[in-house]
């Protein structure tokens, strides 16, 4: 199918896409099961872990959607990207009752009252 428009429904669809299933079906050499740690990674930057619907590289601190892992790890466009993700959805569907309870059960951590002045105190030292 060629999709000519990357609309914003496209681009949440294919947001909801299983990460570890898409590189399993299209680019197997792009994941491994780590054993150890139970997690699945990159096979060459093993700091880089592979979540449903995110991943995240602690070396660097990168990380993001399905569409950002194939921009950054594979370089791709980003519309080469959705309109990839978005064929593999038409194909084999999304993750989508998966990703809307990970999303309301998210909450990200509390910041302290006093974590801003500590951190520009750490970084002034």
């Amino acid at each position: 199918m060629i999709m000519r428009k990357l609309t914003c429904s496209k681009i949440e669809t294919v947001k909801k896409i299983n990460l570890r299933n898409f590189l399993y079906d299209c680019y197997p050499s792009e994941i491994r099961f780590d054993k150890k740690t139970n997690q699945y990674r990159h096979p060459v930057h093993d700091s880089l872990v592979i979540n449903k619907h995110a991943w995240y590289r602690f070396s660097t601190g990168e990380g993001g959607d399905t569409i950002q892992f194939l921009i950054v790890m594979l370089n791709k466009s980003f519309k080469e990207s959705v309109i990839e993700l978005f064929e593999y959805a038409e194909e084999h569907g999304t993750d989508e009752a998966d990703y809307e309870k990970i999303i309301s059960e998210f909450s990200p951590p509390a910041i302290l009252s006093n974590e801003k002045e500590r951190v520009i105190s750490y970084l002034t030292k």
